[in-house]
């Protein structure tokens, strides 16, 4: 049926009277008429023909909203339709929005929460990959805006240790998934870090107040968490994932860019002493290539502070050997106080 009627609505009663049900449709959806022909659908039409306009009906909500609202109902239409992946890339469009938003650091980081629990809905375990390599660039993310708010918000990393120490207790796999291990070794050295930031002020710069508000607290948390379960799971994946991060890693000349870098590539150091065999070494990259990527993260932030640096990583290291050695775990890297690996151990 052909109108030229202004009465959209009228024209479709008329088509709905003589049981053109579908020309009906059609005819709200030229007009733009999106929710009177979803409600028309769901009244006149069989379930399994609702499911094509319905679906028809929706994309169309979709490229009628703006941006932001473009990318939140995308994922709500996706996460209807079990598509996680797909759920998973509209995430990765809202975080990359954020970027280009100053500011926006937390945003990030929740968009990348959201993505992270769409994934764990997944039971594939063709997944795991995108999984845990979500969840190290979260929480690599989750390093840099710690190490620049850390003087104004103390505990925003231990929570976020907690927030993927529960991930890990409430997964049923055997086996954890390696990306969560990955994410609390980060997170864990983070920490330490952290800890060592707010000594070096105390000492330093006589900061009182954050010394009686956060020195016994922070204190706490590190010497508390020496005792890590986790620990025990971490094998030679936990290098690769760890090198996928660091594959598209772009200079920096901020401070907290150029720790986190650092924290990453202590830990690659660490995985490749004690967690990798020679052949998996040969698949990655040479044993060479990784003391020079340490050495020139450890030379970046000296650059910019090179007393906190000192002090950082003469700290950091000795911790962090006991933490080892109290989860019973190889040093033979021989972790020293001074910031360097003796490489033929």
């Amino acid at each position: 049926m052909q109108t030229t009627s202004a009465d959209t609505l009228i024209s479709a009663t008329l088509l709905v009277c003589a049981h053109r049900i579908h020309e009906a449709i059609e005819l709200l959806l030229s007009y733009d008429k999106v929710k009177e022909a979803l409600i028309l659908a769901h009244f006149r039409l069989k379930s399994s023909e609702v499911v094509i306009y319905t679906e028809k009906c929706i994309k169309r909500f979709i490229d009628r909203s703006s941006s932001v609202e473009k990318v939140f109902f995308s994922i709500i239409f996706n996460i209807g339709k079990k598509q996680w992946i797909n759920a998973m890339k509209m995430v990765h469009r809202a975080v990359e929005i954020s970027k280009i938003r100053p500011g926006k650091e937390i945003e990030q980081l929740s968009w990348c929460w959201v993505g992270i629990n769409l994934l764990l809905n997944a039971s594939s375990s063709n997944h795991n990959d995108y999984l845990s390599n979500e969840c190290l660039r979260l929480s690599s993310m989750c390093l840099t805006v710690s190490f620049r708010l850390f003087s104004k918000e103390p505990l925003f990393l231990n929570r976020w240790y907690e927030a993927f120490s529960r991930l890990l207790s409430s997964s049923s796999e055997t086996t954890p998934c390696p990306g969560i291990v990955c994410s609390l070794m980060l997170l864990n050295i983070g920490q330490i870090a952290h800890f060592c930031m707010v000594s070096y002020q105390e000492e330093n710069e006589e900061a009182a107040a954050l010394v009686v508000n956060n020195g016994e607290e922070n204190k706490e948390v590190v010497y508390g968490c020496l005792k890590n379960d986790w620990m025990k799971s971490i094998t030679s994946d936990c290098l690769t994932y760890f090198s996928q991060l660091i594959a598209d890693r772009q200079p920096s000349s901020l401070w907290e860019v150029c720790l986190t870098h650092f924290c990453i590539d202590f830990l690659l150091f660490y995985l490749i002493h004690n967690h990798c065999t020679l052949n998996k070494l040969v698949q990655l990259d040479t044993l060479t290539a990784y003391i020079d990527r340490y050495e020139a993260s450890r030379k970046s932030c000296e650059c910019i502070k090179p007393r906190e640096t000192s002090y950082l990583i003469r700290h950091l290291f000795s911790t962090y050997k006991k933490i080892l050695i109290t989860n019973g775990l190889n040093t033979d890297s021989e972790i020293c106080c001074n910031g360097t690996f003796n490489v033929d151990a």
